[in-house]
This record gives C-alpha cells, structure tokens and sequence, in this order.
C-alpha cells in the first residue's frame, strides 16, 4: 500500500506541478454571465480583445515636468513601441495626443492642470495567458523609462497585474516552508517523539501534492477556475486538516497500544473507533464546502470543490498510508523503551561519526551515491539524538508500552473537568456570555470591500502612479465605464450617461453587430471604491432610463458586480451551510436535541471570533474595512471546522455514554480527547495564520480570523461549554433517540467530581 501511495504521489505530483499553467488569475472571469458588466464583455469581445492590457507610465516632477522631460517620453515610446506584446496601435505619448487634438481628434489630454505629472498610455496584448506574461514586458517598460529627478511608475491593468504577481513571487513556495515549520514545532511539542512528527508531516506533504495534481486536472478538463488565492488556501488546508486527522487517529492508536500488545490489532481497533469520526468530520467539511458551488461568483464556486478534493484527498493519504507507515514502524516511533535511551544516544553518535565520514569520503570521490548514504544515515542520527534529548529534558516518557496506563486520565483537562461539574450551569452561562460580548466587536465589520491601496499589506508602485492621476486631476484612460445600447438610441444614451457626474469625455461612438453600439469614458475614482461604484450605479440608472437595453459595464463595473454577487452569495450559502451541516449531525448523533446545540455553539463560537478579530483588524493592524467575500469565507471554514471538533468530541461522548451515562461519559471524552483537540485547534490555528505572511489583506483577515476561531472553538467552545452543557442537560442532549430516557445511575452525580 505504502508503494501505491508513492507511485500516486510521483505522478499526480508531476501534474501539480503544471498547475500554474491552468491558474486565471483575471477578475473578469471571477463574475456570472448574468453579471451585467459581464455581459458587456461578452458584447464587445469582437470589438475589444479581452485579452487587452491597457497600461500606462505616469511621470511625475515636483517642479514640474519640463520640454526635455516631454521630449524623453517621445524617445522612451519609440521603444516601447518595440516590445513583443504592445499592440499596433503603438504609445501615445503628451505631445502627440496635444497634436492629435489641435487637429480635432476627441483625444484627452495626457498633461495635469499643473504640468507636475504626464503618462504614456499603449495596450499589451500577450494572448489568452497574458496575464499571468506582463510581468516581463512590464520590466522592460521599467528598465527604459527612467528620467533624472523624475518619478516614474508604471500604472493601468498592466502596472497593476506585474505588481500583483511579483508581489507573491514565491510565496506559495515560502508559505509551505513557513507552514511546515509551525506545524513541526507545535507536533514536537505535542508528540514528544521527532520520528513521529517526521511521518506525519511526509504525509501532509503526500496529501498536499496528490491534492495538487488532481486539481489541475479539473481545471484543464472540467473547467474548474483556480487562482492564486485558491491554491494558498489549498495548501494551507491540506497541511492543517491532514495534520489534525493524524492527531486524532495517532491519539487514539496510542491509546490502544497501551491495550493490546499486538501493533496490527491496537491499529485495527484505532481505526474502528477513531476512522468514523475522521471520516465523518472530512465529509461534512468536504459537504460544506461543496456549498460553495452554488455561489453566483465563480471565484467561489470554484473555490468549493478544489478545497473539497483537497479535504478528501487528505482523508485518503491520513487512513491509507499514514496507518500503514505507523504499523510498520511499530512503537519504536515514539520513541525508545525506558531502558533504551543509552543505547540510542550511544547508536545516533555513532551514526552521526558514520554518516559525516561517509559524505566526506563521498564529496572527495565524487561518489554521489555514497553522499546521498551519509547524509541519510547522518539526518536519522540526528533525529534519533533529538528524540533521546527531548524525553531527557521533558522526564516525559513517550513510547506507549503494553499494559501502561493511559496518562489522559489525570492530565489538565481531566481537572478542568472536574472543575466544570460541580456547577455545569455557572459555567456555560458565563461562557456564553464572554463569547457573545465578544461578538459585538461584529456592530465594527465593514465588509463592503477594499480599494486597490487598502487591498495590498505592502505599498504598489502601480498603485502610487493611480493616486499621482488622481491627485494631480489627471484623468486615468484605463478605468472608463462602458456603454452598449441600441444603435438607433445611441445619441440619446451619449447624452443620458454623459450628464453623470464623475464621467469624462465620452469617446466617439463605435458600431457593433446586431444594431446595436458603444462608447466609454473615464472616470477618476479608484475601480474598488465606492466612489467609483457610485458612478456606475448612475450611469446604470441613466442609461437604462434612457434606452431599457442598454448594459453598462468597465473595470470598476466587474469590482461593483463582485460585490453585489458576494453579498448574494452570502445570503444563500450561509444557511445552506447551517442546514447540511445539522442534517449531517443528525445523523452522525441520531438526535436532535444535541445537533441543535452544538450548531448554537458553532455560530456563537463565529460571531466571537469574527467580532474580535474585527476590533483587531480596525485598532491593532489598521485594516480599513474588509472584502465583500471576507464574512463567508470565514463563515464556511469556522462552521465546517468547529464542526470537526464536536464531531471528534462528541462521538466520543456518545461512545462512552453507553457505558457510562452521558454526565460521566462527557467528563471522559473530555479527559481523552481535550488534550488532543486543543493540538490540533494550535496546528490548524497556526497553519491559517501562516496567510498573514502573504501581502494581501483578504487573506491575511481569513487567516487571523480563522486562527483565532478555531482556538476559541477547541479551547473553550468545544471543552468547556459544550461539555458544561452535556453535563448540565445530561442524557436529554440525546432527545429523542433511545440515550434520551435518562437512564441516570443515582450514585452518578456522587461520581463526577471523581471521574
């Protein structure tokens, strides 16, 4: 099995690799073709290629900008005119569109009032996959367009497309790195054995790839859209999410071999006990995102089945290989028998002496193999050093021996357990109640989108050259509103969207198929402001009052339909997501009472979460506001992974509740599975908060805000006030199934403080 996964790994791996290959980063192709900017678009695909990258270089002198200064601009577009992918109709530079129009040409003027900023405006047109090649023309552009004592920056949807995909140049690459390293700490501080910490993450890594390649598949075959926000989010979720269902099945099999001497039946019976609820919580995650499909936005309804693949393919790699790779291993991974630490020590200073002679000996002779040899023996003795150091300085002993007792029993969250039952009531109250005061920070939450410069952790030239334009009342060519009306009412419409206030010289009307025409003009505003949408919202209500046909379209329309399609989104997945995830409760818990409940729990858990991390968005990082898309997506993943954890809790409380009652069955799960879930809680905590690292402020609020809800959920929601509650209602959580006839032994309520 474990060669199978391996060859699976090579060859979906070698296709993970082409996924940038698939990767539309484009914000058009995110909108619905009922989207009306979309279907302005789609208008004038014949008349204006999509795959038009209309860029501009703005220069700016305090002094202002002088004869020589215009005269470089003229020689700077002669070569720029040069460059493989600017279009035919070459660069117009000031001078030029001055002459244009002293001959009568509608050209605007490329000069401020002031004379301190100018820009050059020409088109790149590098084919379908354009967007993801400007970078290197947008270089050349940068390399040819340098004046002393001026300042230039290359702007417009060219600008603005090379900043973005250099300012997460590599960052898929570090955010794995960085991922890894959090979850390798959290794991040895958890595990206490290095060994141990090493498969997992192997096949985290396995999952990650395998998830890779089977995505790019959907996206070549199935018309499945990814971007570079899907794939971070990918990574993050197959790493954290695989790495939770190793703790919780590692947990359980080492609990079992304390049980059973023999490694392939204590495995046999982790499975059984710890496999339904892994896979019970992989599918309502996979469930709920696949809510997402049925979003307006395509952005998101892809979103939802590329996570979903990631989540199911994590599943498959963590109950095939993972279990496999641990029976093989036996209990030696972790860690030595308690009589065994000198030998190990002794062992891995005699590997280290061995694998460092063998790859001097290698490097000499150039003998590759024997380099490769000594680097493995050298990196397995250190590992084993650093396994032997970590039980000397803990005085923790890791291997589970056969027999021993289960040290869960009388850890912390067996006290806090003890600590809850006497006064279950108290508890959940008070819990409920600093939660939900912490969900007011929510009233702060201003999810109406971000502008360009607020979008961005870090300052984008491309960004500076929009505010110079705007600043110095220059209007900017490349963010314009689009018109398409009738051709017999064009006049009429020139005339309705033309007294929109904000909205420049209209362009010279232009005739399409099927009777029909347009024009443009621009508009100052940034296209992900609200002033900018405020426009076209006009411009729509003028010209469908003028001619009911027309459409009206642009840059800033697509971020104004993007919004509006978000806050839909939101309105329909939310509940959706509510009621899959309770149906799949229902029947995990066969009963009602405690799948409404814990779904109360859930979204009291989001509300806090989101309402504090809301308060540090605004007073501690300065965020001005949030994405349209922020709420949801916090939403979906807080909802599908608290759910993981009352999956992972209460499936246990219902096991031992059999045996038990549910009072004390409660104060057991508690005590077996808190210490494991609150891992786990830190390593997905720490994986979504590695999206800080990358300079974009949506994903850096997801990842906070996720982290942050997750270690609510596993850390107080799930261990405190959902068990208070289970010990406070007792056996009629389980209403109306057959748990629900409080069958409570009368010495029960005597025992649990004891428990």
């Amino acid at each position: 099995m474990v060669v199978v996964v391996i060859l699976m790994t090579a060859g979906f791996g070698s296709l993970g690799a082409k996924l940038a290959d698939v990767k539309n980063n484009e914000a058009s192709s995110w909108l619905p073709g009922s989207a009306e900017a979309t279907k302005v678009s789609e208008a004038l695909a014949k008349d204006v290629d999509p795959n038009d990258i209309p860029t501009l270089v703005v220069y700016h002198r305090a002094s202002g900008l002088t004869p020589a200064d215009f005269a470089e601009m003229d020689r700077q577009a002669s070569k720029i005119v040069k460059i493989k992918g600017v279009t035919d109709s070459g660069v117009l530079t000031p001078d030029a569109a001055r002459m244009l129009a002293s001959q009568g040409k509608n050209v605007p003027s490329l000069v401020s009032p002031d004379g301190e900023a100018a820009y050059l405006f020409f088109t790149f047109n590098l084919g379908k996959d354009g967007w993801n090649k400007i970078v290197d023309p947008v270089s050349e552009v940068k390399k040819i367009t340098a004046i002393d004592g001026v300042d230039v920056y290359v702007g417009g949807a060219g600008g603005q497309a090379a900043d973005f995909i250099d300012s997460f140049q590599g960052s898929n690459h570090m955010l794995m790195i960085y991922t890894f390293v959090a979850v390798i700490l959290i794991l040895l501080v958890a595990y206490r054995s290095a060994f141990l910490v090493l498969v997992v993450i192997a096949c985290a890594g396995v999952a990650n790839v395998m998830a890779g390649g089977v995505v790019y598949l959907l996206a070549k075959d199935a018309g499945l859209t990814v971007n570079d926000q899907s794939q971070y989010i990918l990574g993050i979720l197959t790493i954290g999410a695989g790495t939770d269902y190793a703790l919780l099945l590692v947990a359980r099999y080492r609990e079992e071999l304390r049980n059973f001497e023999d490694r392939h039946e204590a495995m046999a019976h982790a499975l059984h006990r710890a496999g339904p609820a892994v896979i019970a919580s992989a599918a309502t995650v996979a469930v709920g995102l696949m809510c997402l499909a049925v979003a307006e936005l395509n952005s998101t309804a892809s979103l939802g089945p590329v996570l979903a693949v990631g989540v199911l393919v994590t599943l498959f790699v963590m109950m095939v290989l993972l279990p496999a790779l641990l029976v093989v291993t036996g209990r030696w991974i972790f860690g030595p028998a308690r009589t065994g630490h000198r030998r190990w020590a002794v062992g891995a200073g005699s590997g280290l002496a061995v694998g460092a002679g063998l790859g001097i000996v290698g490097q000499v002779g150039s003998v590759l193999p024997l380099v490769i040899v000594g680097l493995l023996v050298f990196a397995v003795s250190l590992i084993t050093l650093l396994q032997v150091g970590i039980e000397h300085w803990t005085r923790l002993h890791g291997r589970p021996e056969f027999g021993s007792a289960e040290p869960t029993q009388g850890g912390l969250w067996a006290r806090v357990g003890s600590f809850i039952a006497p006064r279950p009531r108290r508890v959940w109250v008070v819990t409920a109640a600093v939660l939900a005061i912490g969900a007011l920070g929510l009233m702060k939450l201003d999810a109406n989108g971000l502008t360009t410069e607020d979008s961005f952790t870090t300052e984008l030239k491309s960004v500076t050259a929009m505010n110079l334009l705007a600043d110095h009342k220059l209007t900017n060519q490349t963010n314009t509103v689009q018109v398409v009306g009738d051709a017999g009412r064009i006049d009429q419409l020139r005339t309705a969207v033309g007294d929109v206030q904000g909205i420049g010289t209209l362009t010279d009307t232009r005739p399409l198929a099927d009777g029909r025409a347009w024009f443009e003009g621009p508009i100052a505003p940034d296209v992900a402001s609200q002033d900018a949408w405020d426009i076209v919202l006009d411009a729509r209500a003028a010209a469908h009052k003028s001619d009911s046909s027309s459409l009206v379209g642009g840059q800033a329309a697509f971020y104004l339909d993007t919004k509006i399609a978000s806050q839909h989104d939101r309105k329909i997945i939310i509940p959706l997501v509510l009621a899959v995830v309770l149906l799949i409760l229902m029947m995990l818990l066969r009963a009602l009472a405690a799948p409404l409940l814990l779904l109360g729990t859930v979204i009291l858990s989001f509300a806090s979460a989101l309402g504090i991390s809301t308060l540090i968005f605004d007073y501690v990082l300065g965020f001005h506001g949030a994405d349209s898309g922020f709420p949801l997506f916090a939403f979906v993943f807080l909802v599908a992974l608290g759910i993981d954890y009352n999956i992972f809790l209460m499936t246990r409380v219902r096991e031992e509740s059999l045996q038990h009652g549910t009072r004390k069955g409660s104060l057991v799960a508690l005590a077996s599975t808190g210490g494991v879930i609150t891992s786990a809680g830190m390593v997905l905590a720490a994986t979504f908060l590695v999206l800080g690292t990358l300079p974009m402020v949506f994903l850096a609020e997801l990842g906070l805000a996720v982290a942050l809800g997750v270690l609510l959920d596993t850390m107080i929601v799930r261990s405190v006030l959902v068990t208070a509650i289970n010990i406070d209602l007792g056996d009629k959580i389980w209403w109306p199934s057959k748990l629900g006839q409080d069958k409570v032994d009368p010495e029960e309520t005597a025992e649990l403080v004891n428990a």
